[in-house]
């Protein structure tokens, strides 16, 4: 049996039929976005649906069409394989299939430079991408979703590009974008995502856009100091999007954040605290012209140095011999909270931000624990089975990487998540976070976050707490300063 929506995801069903289907649904996590999504596809009769999603969320449209929604559609899952593969499935199945899933890297068109480049890769798999593309036009999709779409919001990058153009083809009679976070950084965000949804909102021109809501200024004049018509940006997002909160939609249980202190040993402080020192003599140095470091110079020095710290203060650091095990401070906190929450008959959601936190984690847990992992590099092929695994309650523990778990899965199985490491993303943790807090939680959730003391983890996480993108903010040399003293 299928289940009934949920009073507002029957309302945002209906704006998008009063839209005609070319809107924002722009939806926490968690308040089930492509259940919408489908919902209004189906019945305003869509027959060739093109979904652009993450590679980890191909599971979730699949699971939501065929287990819970039990749709009659045949869909073919793009994401995965060789080009070639790809393109020889699109050319067998396409005819026959309703929805053809695909993730974003292939969604570019290849510039005119990398099919005429000498080299034979680059050009092969050039005039591959061009040929599953022509095949994507020649099956004429009359709906387009991009799932996440704020991953188009870099208006220069092909995707973006190619996606806007895409769209605009006469055959494609429905555009979605799906994301919770549609703005990460100001206005500017919007003019690349309704470029794709309907560009008659912002326009398709940067240039009339920018002088219109941006005030530019600083370094050559493109760094954006303010924003300008600000209360006109908004109205057109409100007119044009169907906007709610997991507050407003949802009854969920309590969630709560548990912060868990720990002390570098005294080695472990020195090597901290040398490192520290060295960072900020480098950010007051100046680049290869004699100048001070900033923007774009300062920022790459500054998250280099973050992320220097964290390995340090998690007890270990990168050198140029391989990596170097220096203490184990802050795994022992992740073991002891692991082991109570084991006999409670708990599962836990460890985050973490690097591999060898997750080497390090998975050789520390006593042989009897049933874990898995999900997270990017060697682990992206097993980590679907893993976390499919973990939802029916066969492993206690699932060993995430933030930035592969932030986007598109559910981990609502567990109520109990262990931040073991932070990354400086803000959107990478809202979302880590709401993997366990959304529907089909039946649990309060408790979130530990372990944070070594007079360390920069602490500084990361007031940041994060305080809705600051510490990415966007390092390119200033006094955030700079603050965050690495």
């Amino acid at each position: 049996m299928v289940e009934a929506l949920y009073p507002y995801q029957r309302e945002a069903v209906d704006f998008l039929h009063k839209r005609k289907g070319c809107a924002g649904l722009f939806m926490e996590m968690g308040t089930g976005k492509t259940r919408v999504a489908l919902t209004y596809l189906q019945e305003a009769g869509a027959t060739r649906i093109l979904v652009g999603v993450p590679v980890s969320a191909a599971s979730v449209w699949r699971r939501e069409i065929k287990r819970k929604m039990k749709l009659p559609w045949f869909g073919l899952n793009l994401t995965k394989g060789s080009l070639a593969a790809r393109e020889g499935a699109m050319r067998r199945y396409g005819s026959k299939c309703q929805v053809v899933l695909a993730n974003y890297n292939i969604l570019w068109q290849p510039k005119e430079d990398a099919l005429k480049d000498k080299r034979a890769g680059v050009r092969n798999r050039a005039r591959a991408q061009k040929r599953f593309l022509d095949m994507l036009i020649k099956w004429a999709p009359d709906s387009v979703v991009l799932d996440e779409v704020h991953r188009i919001k870099s208006r220069s990058s092909r995707q973006s590009q190619y996606a806007g153009s895409f769209a605009r083809r006469p055959f494609v009679k429905h555009r979605i974008g799906l994301t919770g976070t549609p703005v990460t950084k100001g206005i500017e965000d919007l003019f690349a995502i309704y470029r794709f949804i309907d560009p008659e909102v912002f326009g398709t021109r940067w240039v009339p856009f920018s002088g219109h809501y941006l005030n530019m200024g600083g370094y050559f004049g493109h760094e954006i100091k303010g924003y300008f018509n600000e209360d006109e940006a908004a109205e057109k997002v409100a007119l044009t999007s169907f906007v709610i909160s997991k507050g407003e939609a949802l009854d969920l249980p309590e969630r709560q954040d548990v912060i868990v202190e720990y002390e570098l040993t005294p080695r472990t402080r020195k090597l901290y605290d040398k490192f520290k020192k060295e960072s900020l003599a480098e950010i007051e140095g100046v680049d290869g012209d004699g100048k001070p470091l900033r923007g774009l110079a300062l920022a790459r020095i500054v998250l280099t140095s973050i992320i220097r710290q964290q390995q340090i203060a998690s007890g270990w650091i990168n050198t140029d011999n391989g990596i170097i095990d220096i203490g184990h401070e802050k795994l022992d906190q992740a073991l002891d909270l692991i082991s109570d929450a084991i006999a409670q008959q708990q599962q836990v959601v460890v985050f973490v931000s690097a591999h060898h936190d997750i080497d390090r984690i998975k050789a520390a847990l006593p042989k009897t624990t049933k874990y898995g992992v999900y997270a990017g590099g060697r682990y992206t092929k097993t980590r679907e089975k893993d976390r499919n695994v973990f939802s029916r309650g066969k492993l206690n523990i699932l060993i995430v990487e933030i930035s592969a778990g932030s986007e598109s899965i559910d981990l609502s199985a567990a109520s109990i998540g262990i931040f073991y490491s932070l990354n400086h993303s803000l959107k990478d943790y809202a979302q880590a976070r709401d993997r366990l807090h959304r529907i089909g939680q039946v649990n309060r959730v408790t979130y530990y976050i372990l944070l070594g003391t007079r360390t920069v983890e602490m500084k990361m996480f007031d940041g994060l707490g305080n809705k600051q993108d510490i990415a966007s903010k390092v390119s200033s040399l006094d955030y700079a300063k603050r965050i690495l003293t």
